[in-house]
């Protein structure tokens, strides 16, 4: 809480609020103008940091006024239009009264990021935005993105954003190329040019149950050398692209929705794509329906190895749910794609066609005598829909089809 060391009560435009903060910015009209205005406390009481009508003048004042220690922007409810982006420093909570609350957005042609890193290296970077929503005005402009971490090197984050909006970019809704810690929880990024989120050589990234949607390249872009990223109970729909594209290894996707992507053209982008070479990445838990636009519903691409897929529902992905160019990766227990079954049968003294009830060509069959438990591993081939003995087998036998 603010505290009024004159006892005279806040200035009127502030209103009435309870947050835990050091610097205030709000608006006031005066004349038919509105002014923004920056306040913060001290023994004096009501202090003015910055009052203007340039938006980003105020709040990047407010900003750079706070001690080394750093501290937190509180900026109430109101629309704030940037004509610059707002540099961002080191222990500095920025926060709105709600996505529906407090917008900032940028001018025509204004060209500029809505928030951006310009760290010296070798800093230690905490920092937290939530509660309010960026907007890019993409129709007038044509470069910007909504949050832009991309600082000099050295340096390690710890960066968390929380409940906000980012829409409407002209490049990426949330841009990350450094290592560290970047959290993004309970946001909503859609309608961005670019790519949803970009971890670019940033290792160590979390999304949770976050919205990321109808961005015009991919939905997440996980891209090189950016390993351990998690993405986990999210939804990723209708993005042009791939609505998951890996291009680095130890990225986890796990228990999301993924679904209606591949808006640019049908049957060209996946669920999830693995880029060829990566590998080591785990896709567990997730529901993926292409509603006929996915090409693939997750698609490894060659020399892609030791990935995991697992326990996932696939449903309306148009030329396959899985596809594998890769080695030594595995998929099992999908739900929509059966990868492997077993049976036994009564020999008839006759060649047989056994229906497998797999989603695919098993490329490992295995035979045995169920009395002896002898194996007999060259006893038969298989299609897309039987296993054909290649013997007359007279006595019970048992089987094992698997896509491996």
């Amino acid at each position: 809480m603010m505290q009024d060391f004159r006892e005279m009560g806040p200035p009127g435009d502030i209103g009435s609020f309870l947050s835990v903060t050091s610097i205030i910015v709000y608006q006031h009209r005066f004349s038919g103008t509105t002014y923004i205005c920056a306040a913060r406390q001290d023994d004096r009481g009501w202090v003015l940091v910055s009052h203007g009508t340039d938006a980003r003048t105020v709040i990047q004042a407010a900003i750079n006024a706070l001690p080394t220690a750093g501290g937190k922007i509180f900026i109430r409810a109101g629309t704030y239009t940037l004509t610059l982006a707002i540099d961002l420093r080191q222990h500095l909570i920025i926060e709105g009264e709600g996505p529906e609350a407090t917008v900032i957005t940028v001018a025509n042609n204004a060209n500029c990021d809505g928030m951006r890193f310009t760290i010296p290296a070798d800093t230690h970077v905490m920092l937290t935005i939530r509660n309010l929503t960026l907007t890019g005005n993409r129709t007038n402009n044509v470069t910007g993105r909504g949050i832009n971490i991309a600082p000099a090197a050295g340096v390690l984050l710890d960066v968390h954003i929380i409940a906000c909006y980012v829409c409407q970019w002209s490049e990426d809704g949330v841009y990350n190329s450094t290592p560290g810690g970047c959290i993004i929880d309970r946001c909503w990024i859609e309608f961005n040019d670019g790519d949803g989120v970009h971890f670019n050589g940033a290792d160590g990234g979390w999304i949770f149950h976050t919205k990321i949607s109808a961005n015009i390249e991919h939905g997440v872009h996980v891209d090189t050398q950016c390993n351990q990223v998690r993405v986990i109970i999210c939804e990723i729909r209708g993005n042009y692209k791939h609505g998951v594209f890996i291009n680095a290894g130890g990225t986890v996707i796990s228990h999301c929705k993924i679904h209606n992507n591949s808006q640019e053209l049908v049957n060209s982008y996946d669920g999830v794509r693995i880029n060829d070479g990566k590998s080591y990445n785990r896709i567990i838990g997730n529901q993926i329906d292409g509603n006929n636009m996915h090409r693939y519903g997750i698609s490894i691409g060659a020399n892609a190895d030791y990935n995991i897929t697992m326990e996932n529902h696939f449903l309306n992905n148009v030329t396959e749910h899985y596809g594998n160019w890769g080695s030594n990766n595995i998929c099992r227990y999908n739900r929509g794609y059966v990868t492997e079954n077993s049976g036994n049968n009564t020999g008839t003294g006759a060649q047989q066609a056994i229906p497998h009830g797999l989603s695919g060509i098993p490329n490992r069959v295995i035979l045995w005598d169920i009395e002896i438990g002898a194996n007999a591993y060259q006893s038969a081939v298989a299609d897309a829909n039987n296993i054909y003995l290649l013997a007359v087998i007279n006595q019970d036998y048992g089987w094992e089809a698997k896509i491996v």
